[in-house]
């Protein structure tokens, strides 16, 4: 599974590119602005064909989620200690949220009827037990963010439903799958070029469905 996070910086023309990597075949699209009110990440959401709302994790907007029905919430880790991450926690919606390598120890697969979930041992808050997935990284040295150095090597015993982030191109991506991860989070290699987006995504996809 690949799913491709938009960038935190304005990209010119940059609803036109999400709708191409859609149409194109994306998995998924985390939707993820800091500092975005809810009538910001609105506006964007409504430049997105809804065809694809189903494909569409959004950060930290749960009113968004149930109005435009939209795949779920991706939490951060300050989000998911909140009162507003606990109420949202029984909608049914997907959920995701990022882990640091540190963390990796306190987290322990549980399987469910549908589809697998995790549970954090110590430290998201009692109510909020299921993840559909986490993302770890940085995996590799980060293409977006120059001087974040990748932390692979110290990565081990990775839950089944991990997603990697950081520094991964098609060249690097087929290190993953033997680490356990169950796919991939992409950024700079998306948003550095993003007239070559769908490109860059498809080679991507490909070399990660070839390991």
């Amino acid at each position: 599974m690949i799913w491709v996070a938009t960038s935190p910086e304005a990209i010119p023309g940059e609803v036109s590119h999400i709708n191409s990597l859609l149409y194109a075949g994306l998995d998924v699209l985390l939707l993820r602005k800091p500092g975005f009110s809810a009538a910001q990440y609105e506006q964007l959401l409504q430049g997105i064909d809804p065809l694809f709302f189903s494909r569409i994790m959004i950060a930290g907007q749960p009113a968004l989620v149930e109005k435009y029905g939209l795949r779920g919430l991706h939490m951060s880790e300050a989000f998911r200690t909140s009162v507003e991450a606990v109420d949202f926690a029984g909608t049914g919606y997907q959920l995701s949220t990022s882990i640091h390598t540190e963390q990796i120890g306190t987290w322990s697969f549980q399987p469910a009827e549908r589809h697998a979930v995790f549970v954090e041992v110590q430290h998201v808050m009692p109510c909020l037990k299921m993840w559909h997935h986490l993302i770890l990284g940085p995996v590799f040295n980060s293409i977006s963010k120059p001087g974040y150095t990748g932390r692979l090597q110290e990565m081990k015993n990775i839950p089944a439903n991990t997603l990697a982030i950081g520094g991964i191109t098609q060249y690097n991506i087929g290190r993953l799958k033997p680490m356990g991860f169950c796919g991939a989070v992409l950024l700079g290699a998306i948003w550095n070029d993003p007239f070559n987006a769908v490109p860059a995504y498809q080679s991507i996809y490909a070399a990660w469905n070839h390991t």
